[in-house]
Formats: C-alpha cells, structure tokens, sequence
C-alpha cells in the first residue's frame, strides 16, 4: 500500500470535512425508500461552491464518495454485493467497486467517524470497505464489525418508526454481516463477506 498516497487521501478528505462538504448531507426520512436514503440524498446537493475551492484530486475524491452512496446493495448475490446502478448493453457502467481504490478506502477508514455521524452513512462506508477488502489485514475485521454495528442502529431507527420497507432491505445485509464476521479470521483464508 502506497502510504504517500494514503496520507494524499486523508488530507483531501479533511479538507473537504474543514469546507463542510459532509455538513450539508441532509437527514433522511424515516418514509424514504432505500435507494432514497442514498442516491437522491448524496446525488441532490450542491457542491457548486465546495467544488470551486478544490483541487482534482480532492473533486476526484469527492466524485468517489458519491459514487459509493450511487450503488444498489444486492441481498440476492453472495459474489456482487454493491451493483453498479446502471449497466449499458454495450458495457459500460455507472461507479462500481472497481472504482476504489486501496490508499482511498485506508484513509476512508482511518477518518469515517470524524468524517460522519449518521448510521446510515458509516453503515454503508465500512461495509464497502468490508466488501472490497482493500484495507490492512487487522483492521478489516474491525470495518466489518462497525458496519455491523451502524446497520443496526440504522435498523433500530427505522424499526422505531415503521419503516419496514428499508428495514426489510437491511435485514438480509446484517445477517450476511454477522456470518461473515463469525468466519473471518477463525484460521480460514478464504472468509467470505
């Protein structure tokens, strides 16, 4: 792992936190279906002004973040949890996992609860760090067992309100969670998401 790169990464994303780039992510409603949660509240903000005072490579950065609230969470397929949200009949694709890289999901997870308070936002960050297994060995078990915890408070929360619909959605990923977890790292190379 390039640690320069790491150290770019977790610049950038200060950065982007001093310039209150993540202050302005809305709360979600508890009446808001799934993909709501994510794509229309990530994807509807105005980072006209954020945007104007970054480099590329912290826009890049800002782009990747999106990119991770845009995918569909697939509780169907073992192989392909996060889906791209379009797949065009010549190929191409919207932000998939492919999209991130090692050094950016480091810094990502050296700095998510500075970053962030809302479950459902850390909930979704560590488990695609989870997912892409992309970070240090000892600490992805941890990323694994937060995005386990967040989901849950998630879930609490939406189970307080009736919101049974994005509970449901929920569910199948936490159990997943919990048998990857119960696997990982018991004397298996192979452990599983």
């Amino acid at each position: 792992m390039n640690t320069e790169l790491v150290e770019k990464y977790t610049l950038a994303l200060t950065k982007l936190k001093e310039l209150g780039a993540f202050d302005i992510l809305p709360e979600y409603k508890m009446s808001d279906f799934y993909y709501e949660v994510y794509w229309s509240k990530f994807f509807q903000l105005d980072y006209s002004s954020t945007v104007a005072e970054l480099n590329e490579f912290e826009t890049s950065l800002l782009k990747k973040l999106q990119g991770m609230f845009s995918m569909w969470l697939s509780s169907e397929s073992e192989d392909r949890i996060y889906c791209p949200m379009y797949v065009s009949s010549d190929g191409k694709r919207s932000f998939s996992l492919e999209n991130l890289d090692n050094e950016f999901l480091q810094a990502l997870y050296n700095q998510a609860e500075s970053l962030f308070t809302q479950p459902m936002i850390l909930s979704r960050l560590y488990d695609i760090i989870w997912v892409r297994k992309g970070i240090e060995q000892k600490s992805l078990y941890e990323a694994g067992k937060k995005a386990f915890q967040y989901y849950k408070i998630f879930c609490e929360e939406l189970l307080n309100v009736k919101n049974y619909h994005v509970a449901y959605i929920i569910g199948p990923r936490l159990r997943a969670l919990a048998f990857g977890l119960g696997r990982n790292f018991k004397g298996r190379e192979d452990y599983c998401n």
